[in-house]
């Protein structure tokens, strides 16, 4: 199966998602990309966090999340033509872009974003939560598509 996580700029909810699925099984395809890709994004990970987000690098590493290859993407249609499965990780359904409204393979989760309004990192606790969050909806998921 192909799955496909967005979020808003693939450098944090999905990017969570991602990792999780493929610690937790090997069975399928996974890819992640932002809906609203960035061109200053377009570096690695670890790039982005050391500069602005750096007391969150430790918090990620403590959930077993690695920087070293990730690197946002943008979405692509090919990415939403061949994914079995979309899951799009967004803080409100009000935010879902037209294109993926009537898509019969998006499944949508409700998470808030990792940073505020100013584009600030949350709270280490708050950052944390969400992280949970994200890791028992993939857990959910795995269940989901090991049971079909």
């Amino acid at each position: 199966m192909n799955i496909l996580f967005l979020c808003a700029g693939n450098v944090f909810r999905n990017q969570l998602a991602e990792y999780f699925l493929r610690e937790l099984t090997k069975k399928h395809n996974v890819q992640s990309a932002g809906i609203n890709f960035k061109k200053k994004y377009d570096v690695p990970l670890i790039n982005i966090y050391k500069k602005k987000f750096y007391q969150l690098i430790k918090l990620f590493e403590k959930h077993g999340f690695k920087f070293e290859k990730q690197k946002p993407k943008k979405i692509t249609k090919e990415m939403l033509d061949s994914a079995d499965k979309i899951i799009l990780i967004l803080e409100d359904k009000k935010l879902i872009p037209e294109y993926l409204k009537n898509n019969k393979k998006l499944i949508f989760w409700e998470v808030e974003d990792g940073v505020d309004e100013n584009r600030k990192p949350k709270s280490l606790e708050k950052t944390s939560e969400i992280i949970i969050t994200i890791k028992k909806l993939v857990k959910g998921l795995v269940k989901a598509i090991n049971q079909c």
